[in-house]
């Protein structure tokens, strides 16, 4: 797709505003040249912005040193189990990533766990639900901490949010897509109060 010809000039043409958040994908690292461009680019964002990373499942394909640049500069690193030992687990990325950096490790229906460096983890509980299909599920997630974020939630609100919202698309059927809050209110009835 367009998104495997990403060039520099391209990104460097965007404008941002303080406080922006920027979302980069495991997935677009993992191209051989948008990888590198995008990598450059979010390594050098200015430190006003939001700089978000989910490898995704091609964590363990993406460039070391794109890699590398990339959690030199995130300030939210979110991802599952299995990216995380992709990663050499939690001991590692903490090591890889700048102190200030708050991890957010996915774990499905057991929810979520928080780390931030000198705070215990924070365990945000899930929803139960029957699985359908779970693509994107990681993609809901992350955007939906940032809209709960936004919207001026704290860490573990805008988690247990994002947790929600991700339980909505893996119980249907397709590519998961982030529910409109009407959706996410009708999901609620019975399941949270």
């Amino acid at each position: 797709g367009a998104d495997a010809v990403v060039v520099p000039e391209a990104l460097r043409a965007i404008e941002y505003r303080d406080g922006d958040a920027v979302y980069v994908s495991g997935y677009d690292l993992a191209y051989p040249d948008a990888g590198a461009a995008i990598a450059e680019h979010a390594a050098a964002l200015a430190p006003n912005l939001v700089v978000v990373l989910d490898p995704g499942p091609l964590v363990v394909d993406i460039e070391s040193s794109r890699l590398a640049a990339v959690l030199g500069r995130v300030d939210v690193l979110s991802l599952n189990k299995r990216e995380l030992e992709g990663l050499g687990g939690l001991r590692q990325v903490t090591g890889r990533v700048r102190p200030a950096t708050t991890v957010i490790l996915r774990e499905g229906p057991d929810g979520a766990t928080i780390h931030r460096a000198g705070s215990s983890p924070e365990q945000v509980p899930s929803v139960r639900v029957q699985a359908v299909d779970t693509s994107g599920a990681g993609d809901v997630h992350v955007g939906a901490t940032l809209a709960g974020l936004a919207r001026g939630m704290s860490w573990p609100d805008a988690v247990l949010f994002a947790n929600r919202a991700a339980a909505y698309a893996v119980s249907r059927p397709g590519p998961a897509a982030g529910p409109t809050d009407a959706e996410l209110e009708k999901f609620r009835a019975g399941r949270w109060e």
